[in-house]
C-alpha cells in the first residue's frame, strides 16, 4: 500500500505488513461470515445498535458529504464508537468483533478509493482500532468477555496497546498539519468521544486531555480558516462572553457525534461547511433515529 516517498505507519492484519514506523514528513484475523445479516450481538433493551443491514451494507450515512475524506470513510466506526461506550452487555462478543473487524476494512477500502495516502490509512486503522478496544474495555461487559486477549489492534497491528503510541502519531504529523489535516481532525473526534489512551491513569490526564484538544481546534481552524461560532448570524448576543476554545467544536464534528447518538449540547460554529442546510440537518435526524431505534 506504501511506496518508496511516503512510508506507512503501522501495518497489521489486515495487509499483512508488520511495518511499525513513525513517518518522516515529505515523503494495512479473518473470519468467515454468513451471507444473512446475523442478529444483533447487542443484548435487547439494553444498549441501542445499528441494525444489520446498516452493518452490513455501509450505506445510509450520508453526511459525509460536509466531512473530509478520511473521517467520511470512518463515519461507521465513529457511530460505533460512541455507540459501544454505552452498552452494558453482549449477547455474543464474538459476532459484534467480526462486525467490527468488517467496518474497519470497509473503511480501508472507501478511504483508499477516495485517494488517501496509504500511511493515512494505517495510521487512522491504528487509531481506530485503538480508541474502539479502549471504549469496549471500559465497558462492565469488556472485561469479562475477555476482549484484552483479542483486540482489533492485535488484529490489525499485532500489538495489544495503543494508548501511548497515538500521541506518538499525533506529535508527528503536527509537524506537518497541512499534509496530515484530515487525520488530525479523526483524532480530534476519537479525543471529542472520550478516547484517553495513556493519560487515563494519569491524574492530571483529563487537564492534558483538555489542552490537547484546544491545540487540535487552532491547528484546525489555522489549516482550514477562520469560521463563525454562531448558530445562526443572524442572532447576536448584548454582551457575548469570551469563550474557551475548547468549548467550539465544528460541525462536522457536531455531524459526528449526532451520528453516534451522543445529543450533546453545543455552541457550534459553522467551519467550511458554513450553514447546515434543511436536506442536511434531516439526514443527521434520520441517521440518530437510526441508531436509536
Amino acid at each position: 500500500m506504501s511506496n518508496d516517498s511516503d512510508k506507512t505507519f503501522f501495518g497489521g492484519a489486515g495487509g499483512g505488513d508488520r511495518t511499525v514506523i513513525v513517518p518522516t514528513p515529505g515523503g494495512r484475523s479473518s473470519g468467515g461470515l454468513s451471507t444473512q445479516p446475523p442478529p444483533t450481538a447487542f443484548a435487547p433493551h439494553q444498549a441501542p445498535a445499528p441494525p444489520p443491514g446498516a452493518m452490513e451494507s455501509g450505506q445510509g450515512l450520508d453526511v459525509k458529504q460536509g466531512l473530509n475524506p478520511l473521517t467520511a470513510s470512518a463515519s461507521e466506526l465513529i457511530a460505533l464508537l460512541g455507540e459501544l461506550r454505552q452498552t452494558v452487555q453482549v449477547q455474543n462478543p464474538n459476532q459484534l468483533r467480526q462486525q467490527v473487524i468488517q467496518q474497519i476494512r470497509r473503511f480501508e477500502s472507501e478511504a483508499q478509493s477516495k485517494g488517501v495516502a496509504s500511511d493515512v490509512v494505517l495510521s487512522a486503522r491504528y487509531v481506530l482500532c485503538s480508541a474502539l478496544d479502549e471504549a469496549i474495555m471500559n465497558t462492565p461487559w469488556g472485561a469479562e468477555v475477555g476482549w484484552s486477549r483479542a483486540t482489533l489492534l492485535s488484529t490489525f497491528h499485532r500489538e495489544n496497546v495503543g494508548g501511548e503510541k497515538v500521541f506518538l502519531i499525533l506529535d508527528k504529523i503536527l509537524a506537518t498539519p497541512a499534509k496530515y489535516i484530515d487525520l488530525i481532525e479523526l483524532i480530534y473526534v476519537c479525543l471529542s468521544l472520550g478516547f484517553e489512551g495513556k493519560y487515563k491513569l494519569d491524574p492530571r490526564g483529563r487537564d492534558y486531555l483538555e489542552t490537547i484538544r484546544d491545540n487540535l481546534v487552532r491547528t484546525i481552524q489555522m489549516q482550514r480558516g477562520e469560521f463563525d461560532g454562531d448558530l445562526s448570524p443572524r442572532w447576536r448576543g448584548s454582551t457575548p462572553a469570551k469563550k474557551r476554545i475548547s468549548e467550539y467544536v465544528p460541525l462536522w464534528v457536531v455531524a459526528s457525534i449526532m451520528a453516534a447518538a451522543l445529543l450533546l449540547s453545543y455552541s457550534g460554529f459553522r467551519y467550511w461547511l458554513g450553514t447546515v442546510t434543511d436536506a442536511q440537518a434531516q439526514q443527521l435526524q434520520e441517521l440518530t433515529q437510526k441508531y436509536q431505534s
